[in-house]
């Protein structure tokens, strides 16, 4: 069993809106762990909901170390039986600092800073292994060039699901992210709404984007 970080790769949904990829691994390796990929379009942004697990107070704990891969403690994890598989219930806040994007614009590479709000639900079966991941996050936060100064503030919302195909192994299965929504602020007064939907088979490596924003430039955006 294996440790794990954060959801997201710092950066990684600002990345997504020029180039989506992302593999397995640790969440911190990945970009939609859950939300993992940001498939994006010029369109209005739309995002899907999940239900949250019942209540789990009156079903029997679990050990959070006996599960595989074990939650991460800054998580915040709450896991009980729930008939033959156990569900985990997560909710907890991330920091991102000066962070690298990826993306080259005029001047230098464009970082982000963003407070994030994640919450996750995780199913395992009666082995104890990771069945399905759900997650959703919401995002606040500024894209910047150091170099120039500009810079544009941005909002987005993120939801995932991820079933495994091999129970336990989080490098199997098939990745969806079922609505992404980035809203980009101009400091000229005018606003830019981006959003997409992917899938992706990790056993084959097949990625399908449903609209695109191949052709829209994350720079222009920066004033």
């Amino acid at each position: 069993m294996s440790a794990e970080a954060p959801v997201l790769t710092v950066g990684a949904s600002v990345r997504a809106l020029c180039r989506t990829r992302w593999d397995g691994g640790s969440d911190m390796d990945r970009a939609t762990t859950w939300s993992r990929r940001l498939g994006l379009a010029l369109v209005g942004a739309g995002i899907a909901t999940a239900a949250l697990a019942a209540p789990v107070s009156a079903r029997e704990s679990v050990d959070v170390s006996t599960l595989n891969p074990p939650p991460a403690d800054f998580k915040n994890p709450v896991c009980a039986w729930s008939g033959r598989q156990v569900i985990c219930t997560m909710e907890y806040d991330l920091t991102v600092r000066d962070a690298p994007t990826g993306i080259q614009c005029a001047g230098g590479e464009m970082l982000e800073s963003s407070d994030r709000h994640n919450t996750e639900q995780r199913f395992f079966n009666a082995d104890l292994d990771i069945t399905e991941n759900r997650a959703h996050e919401w995002i606040e936060g500024i894209l910047f060039v150091p170099e120039t100064g500009a810079s544009v503030r941005w909002t987005g919302t993120d939801s995932g699901t991820t079933v495994y195909s091999i129970p336990g192994d989080r490098s199997t299965g098939v990745a969806t992210n079922q609505g992404a929504g980035i809203h980009l602020y101009l400091k000229d007064g005018r606003s830019i709404s981006l959003a997409g939907r992917t899938i992706e088979d990790l056993d084959t490596g097949d990625f399908r984007q449903v609209g695109s924003s191949r052709g829209y430039d994350l720079c222009d955006a920066l004033q």
